[in-house]
């Protein structure tokens, strides 16, 4: 294995997008399931 193996390179990119992709999706999936009244109101301590 060298260092431009094209496909150890091509795994590193498509497990660094992955984890990039998860980290971005699961935040924004919790996000889109809030009411933003009531959490707005929540944090106001309303």
């Amino acid at each position: 294995m060298s260092p431009f193996d094209p496909i150890a390179f091509a795994g590193t990119i498509a497990l660094f997008l992955t984890i990039t992709l998860l980290a971005a999706l699961v935040p924004a999936a919790r996000a889109a399931r809030l009411n933003p009244i009531k959490a707005l109101l929540e944090t106001r301590g309303g």
